[in-house]
């Protein structure tokens, strides 16, 4: 049987990743719908929040596999979705320096 050259060679990377940046916990938080309900790693940077959660989703996969239990049907586009910190305008610095303390 040939292999579809296509095909991600990394199980990870069929199911859809998203890091983001959250305000509320001044952190970059990780995200996989398909094992995870919810954020299940923080991190001060994208790159190892998306590290972690890689790791993370490995992880899951083993022990589906071990356990013989399905794993999850990839849904959505696969991939990796970053959403960095967003940076503070001049004006938004502006008006921060303009407020009583």
């Amino acid at each position: 049987m040939k292999k579809n050259p296509s095909a991600p060679s990394n199980p990870v990377d069929l199911y859809p990743q998203q890091v983001a940046w959250s305000a509320d916990d001044g952190a970059f938080i990780g995200f996989c719908p398909a094992f995870f309900c919810g954020g299940v790693c923080h991190a001060t940077n994208p790159v190892s929040a998306l590290r972690t959660l890689r790791q993370l989703i490995a992880g899951e996969i083993e022990r589906y596999r071990t356990e013989g239990i399905p794993l999850p049907r990839p849904g959505g586009r696969s991939g990796v979705t970053v959403k960095a910190r967003p940076q503070a305008s001049t004006t938004s610095a502006r008006k921060r320096q303009a407020l009583p303390a």
